[in-house]
């Protein structure tokens, strides 16, 4: 007997009904309609009792009794008869086989053992007339409509009381409580069935609010409404599993409209107001027969498949499933998703993919959308001849520091179905540097077996110098290799810095300050960064970007301003990045680099023996020559005199008559920063006339 109630205890263990009272204290549940105050209460688990008192007083007043008679549970055979009527025999087995009257003993060893109690409360929840049996239920019917008053249960035991359960709030008389709507009311049609589901709130559970449900049909949303049910519907968990449904209404008519709506029950039986209609409708819900003969064959690329009709009346056509397994996952190719069902006995899988080995299966639908079970699976293997695509975006990494020494190869991932891995190739066999180095050795594999993922770390000793060259070939399941991917040449980090530059002169040019050194011998050099300093200040790149080219020998700074002091260093950098020492320093001082302004030829005066030409010379003190040119006609100029600064005027004695000359001067500097020439004169050389 224990071992049944226990396993039906645990089948309603989620749902918490009047929450289990400890030896200390238990739960007053209450509930006003407009004639009485309904109470309810629940027993201590594990001991014996010999009956309770209810008492009550005004707020803030002195407790009376409402029951001048303890409530004592009912143990005369006839009597529980008369109250529980059908469910009397399901009581009275917990007592044995009573004759006519339950005695004492009797009663405290059952509700004094903590399973046939709790699940005698459980009952009790089903039909609470359980509870005025067992002396757990009182109706104060001396109202005082207006007046709010506490509540309490006193329990006896071993001939003395003690208060046992109370009111958390004041109820005020005249006030009927309104028992919440259920929540979340839901239904789906099954097969000639109805399948009910709601929210059977723990809270309200607890409570004692909602304990139970009733569930009401109709075949019209207007009613009249009927118990789908004679039982109370109370939630519970099978071995701490919830049912698929709460409630399932058989015996229906498939295709036919039903309306339900559900009520609450609280833990004293009230029922509260009902949920809104809704409509299920039931269906049919028995698949046809699986389709069998199914047989596939490669055509061309397809897969062409065929088996043999299904005979059902109400069939609405097939589905075609696609596995690459013969567990599954299967996914279903036909019908799509937005194209109707067809009744035709074949289907071609187009464009099969080469190396694809697939299985097949079908299954048949009925109008209901009832779908059979799968036919056995077929097999089908399309031979790959195809390689995989070249693998792209390979690059190299050297490392020497950290947990992953070595040099890291990482490509992006192809991807190719039937693709089975990588293989990384590698040589050290390379020519040239720079840009221009390419492999003239032959690549060999460094691993056995395809790689899965897309990179790869070549455990090349830190200390090697040497050049490394990979590539990566992709390989599918058929062992179809790829074309090589483009090759990538990486070394193990430098670490070594080249030797200092030797800077040999600074000198000043028309363009700006040229800088010369002697080159460095390192292999691996990649060029030149060169560092000027100004008016002390400190150094600072004077190239950016790209370092100046390896076999370059002098350079020329062109942002350079008269009269300023300049300090120049240079700096040699190798391939792996790595700077050297800075070379010795050299400071220049920038003289003037602003051409100076040419005189004009103010006029050309006529003499026996030439042309005589005058100027004003230039007050500037740098000017250090005057350079005369001559035009003759339109021949190109010729330097006619170099002249001292001061001279204003020359005699041009190898003119000829008749001819026509032009004259211009251009001057120089100290640096020899040469004019643009000035304005220039025309004359025509006639001795005997003048102009």
């Amino acid at each position: 007997m224990k071992s049944l109630l226990k396993r039906y205890l645990f089948a309603f263990l989620w749902l918490a009904v009047i929450q289990t009272a400890t030896a200390e204290q238990g739960v007053l549940v209450v509930h006003q309609t407009p004639g009485a105050v309904h109470l309810r209460w629940n027993a201590p688990l594990g001991s014996g009792y010999e009956g309770f008192v209810v008492e009550r007083r005004p707020v803030g007043g002195t407790w009376q009794r409402v029951t001048p008679e303890p409530i004592r549970p009912v143990t005369d055979v006839e009597r529980i008869r008369e109250i529980l009527g059908p469910a009397a025999d399901a009581y009275l087995g917990f007592f044995g086989n009573p004759a006519k009257r339950i005695d004492a003993e009797t009663f405290r060893k059952v509700t004094g053992d903590e399973i046939a109690r709790s699940f005698l409360q459980l009952l009790s929840v089903k039909n609470p007339l359980i509870g005025e049996v067992l002396g757990e239920i009182h109706h104060d019917r001396d109202l005082h409509p207006g007046k709010a008053f506490d509540y309490r249960v006193l329990i006896l035991q071993g001939g003395t009381s003690r208060p046992w359960a109370a009111t958390t709030r004041p109820v005020r008389h005249g006030e009927p409580d309104r028992l919440p709507v259920p929540k979340g009311f839901r239904g789906e049609g099954g097969d000639a069935s109805a399948l009910l589901d709601w929210n059977a709130d723990p809270e309200l559970s607890r409570s004692g609010q909602q304990v139970g449900f009733r569930v009401y049909r109709a075949i019209s949303p207007t009613g009249p409404f009927e118990p789908a049910s004679f039982d109370t519907v109370i939630p519970v968990t099978i071995d701490g599993k919830r049912p698929e449904h709460l409630f399932v209404d058989s015996g229906l008519e498939n295709g036919r409209p039903y309306w339900y709506r559900i009520t609450g029950v609280n833990v004293l039986g009230y029922e509260g107001p009902p949920t809104q209609a809704i409509k299920v409708v039931p269906r049919d819900a028995t698949p046809p027969p699986p389709p069998r003969g199914l047989h596939v064959s490669l055509l061309g690329g397809d897969a062409l498949l065929r088996w043999r009709p299904v005979r059902v009346d109400d069939l609405e056509g097939y589905r075609v499933y696609r596995s690459t397994t013969t567990s599954g996952p299967w996914k279903r190719i036909w019908p799509e998703k937005d194209e109707p069902l067809l009744p035709r006995i074949t289907f071609r899988d187009r464009k099969v993919p080469e190396g694809a080995q697939f299985w097949y299966q079908v299954t048949a639908v009925d109008t209901s959308g009832n779908e059979s079970r799968p036919s056995p699976a077929v097999q089908l293997y399309r031979p790959d001849v195809t390689p995989p695509a070249q693998v792209q975006g390979v690059k190299a990494v050297a490392r020497d520091k950290g947990k992953d020494k070595g040099i890291l190869i990482t490509w992006k991932p192809n991807r190719e179905q039937d693709l089975l891995g990588y293989l990384v190739e590698r040589t050290t066999t390379i020519e040239g540097k720079g840009s221009k180095a390419h492999v003239t050795g032959k690549f060999f594999s460094l691993h056995s077996e395809p790689l899965r993922e897309p990179r790869y770390l070549d455990p090349v000793p830190p200390s090697s110098q040497s050049r490394y060259a990979y590539r990566i070939v992709a390989v599918d399941r058929a062992w179809n290799r790829s074309k090589p991917s483009k090759t990538v040449i990486a070394r193990m980090p430098d670490r070594v810095p080249p030797q200092a530059p030797n800077l040999l002169r600074l000198t000043q040019t028309p363009k700006g300050v040229r800088l010369e050194w002697t080159p460095n011998v390192e292999e691996d050099l990649a060029g030149y960064r060169i560092e000027r300093s100004e008016a002390g200040g400190r150094f600072l790149p004077l190239t950016k970007g790209k370092p100046i080219a390896v076999d370059a020998r002098n350079f020329v700074d062109t942002r350079v301003k008269s009269g300023r002091i300049y300090r120049y260093r240079l700096i040699a950098l190798d391939e792996a990045g790595n700077r050297s020492r800075p070379s010795t320093t050299l400071s220049i001082r920038v003289l003037d680099l602003e051409a100076p302004e040419p005189p004009a030829i103010r006029r050309i005066v006529q003499k026996q023996d030439g042309l005589e030409i005058h100027w004003r010379p230039s007050k500037d003190r740098d000017i250090k020559r005057q350079i005369l040119y001559r035009r003759r006609g339109k021949e190109h100029p010729v330097i006619l005199a170099d002249l001292k600064p001061n001279v204003g005027r020359y005699l041009d004695r190898r003119v000829e008559a008749g001819e026509t000359y032009t004259y211009f001067i251009r001057v120089a500097d100290a640096v020899d920063n040469l004019s643009e020439p000035g304005k220039s004169r025309t004359a025509k050389h006639s001795p005997r006339g003048r102009r």
